[in-house]
């Protein structure tokens, strides 16, 4: 996905800006994924034991940022 942020002049991110911004997205994905693991099962834990985990699998569009 490219992503273009214009204005009516000129380009406000240029293509290296941009692969900054998703490399900077990858190692911070990779950083939560690795490091956090724990904690991120303890959270599902949380919510399947409430009930709320079955709600978000099955109605994942409330998730959405709007």
């Amino acid at each position: 996905m490219k992503y273009l942020f214009l204005t009516k002049i000129k380009e406000i991110h240029n293509d290296a800006s941009l692969r900054e911004m998703v490399i900077i997205d990858i190692v911070s994905l990779h950083y939560t994924i690795l490091h956090c693991t724990a904690e991120l099962d303890q959270l599902k834990k949380g919510l399947s034991s409430l009930g709320i985990l079955y709600i978000i699998n099955h109605n994942s569009s409330i998730m959405a940022l709007q």
